[in-house]
């Protein structure tokens, strides 16, 4: 449906790996963490180092099992706002690894 392109970000904490992705991309960034205790930890080590370092700063989603279903839906649904807004995505339980995907 959308273009993936997968990046391996080897050495880096997600954090910088995200930060990287975001400034060299006009996609949403997606990161595939293994709980949720590692996508709480992405997320607060994320919004501390992205500052002045991303042109737009991107909407930052959790997404796991234990979050009630309309945070899921919300983490699920298309952005519809601003053409630039992007989206950052943190998913558990599904993979370790990083990923982006492009569109809305």
């Amino acid at each position: 449906m959308y273009p993936v392109e997968v990046t391996y970000a080897a050495g880096q904490s997600v954090a910088a790996a995200a930060v990287d992705v975001l400034t060299e991309t006009e996609g949403n960034v997606l990161c595939f963490l293994p709980g949720v205790a590692e996508i709480r930890r992405a997320m607060t080590d994320l919004q501390a180092q992205i500052g002045g370092n991303v042109e737009v700063v991107p909407e930052m989603v959790p997404l796991h099992g234990s979050l009630d279903a309309d945070a899921q839906d919300y983490a699920l649904r298309p952005l519809h706002t601003a053409p630039h807004h992007r989206r950052h995505q943190h998913r558990g339980d599904l993979a370790h690894g990083a990923g982006r995907h492009r569109g809305d």
